[in-house]
């Protein structure tokens, strides 16, 4: 009986997800048109995202195409992921942009599963498309934490161990992504992520103030970091 409450809080939490996304897209433009004069991304693009987000979330709100918005969504976040990486005038460094796109291919992930889990024939090829792309998200995070110099620092401010507790977060990422991949042990493979996920967020992605102040990072990107996992 608990496990279905979860399962309802859970597909209740997921439908709304793109109210946040619009929100927090919204917040870092405007964050971001302090400094700048021109907008990094073309207007009728955003306004084209912003619809897309709202119409996703009233579609699985109200259960009207649900499945098919997932999808779209899914899309729309693979897409804007491509977005992020290559805008030049967002002006990030490399291993931010590849930090933000690998969480919305992540989150595609998520939507992508969630479909599957929406249809009634529960198609095979959907969990399949869904393992693959959150594979490639976890690959992106494990490498990101071995080699951006920044998220390498923000670990071992947050926990003790140094360079090992990197390597054992790293691993676990890493061997997460490879089952997700082989489409092997992927329950197992969900339970170490989620778990190891869910400790960086609340140890490290939270602390606002570090993120902000010391390493300088836009205030609205870091909450929609924190908000994407």
């Amino acid at each position: 009986m608990a496990s279905v409450k979860w399962k309802k809080v859970l597909a209740w939490a997921i439908s709304r997800f793109p109210f946040l996304n619009a929100l927090t897209l919204l917040m870092l433009l405007g964050e971001k048109a302090q400094f700048n004069n021109t907008p990094p991304l073309p207007p009728k693009l955003i306004y084209i995202h912003l619809a897309v987000f709202v119409l996703c979330a009233c579609a699985m709100s109200w259960r009207m195409k649900h499945k098919e918005a997932a999808l779209v969504h899914a899309g729309q976040l693979l897409y804007l992921a491509y977005v992020f990486f290559t805008a030049d005038k967002l002006y990030y460094s490399e291993w931010l942009k590849i930090k933000i796109s690998h969480r919305m291919v992540g989150v595609a992930g998520i939507f992508i599963l969630f479909s599957h889990l929406l249809h009634k024939d529960q198609s095979k090829q959907l969990q399949r498309y869904a393992e693959i792309v959150i594979g490639v998200s976890l690959v992106c995070y494990s490498y990101l934490l071995l080699n951006s110099r920044d998220d390498k620092r923000a670990v071992k401010y947050h926990f003790p161990g140094g360079d090992n507790v990197v390597y054992a977060i790293s691993g676990a990422l890493g061997a997460s992504a490879c089952s997700f991949l082989a489409g092997r042990f992927t329950i197992d493979a969900a339970r170490v992520s989620i778990f190891v996920i869910s400790l960086l967020t609340i140890g490290v992605d939270i602390d606002l103030h570090y993120w902000t102040n010391t390493l300088r990072m836009d205030f609205w990107l870091q909450v929609a970091q924190k908000q994407t996992w």
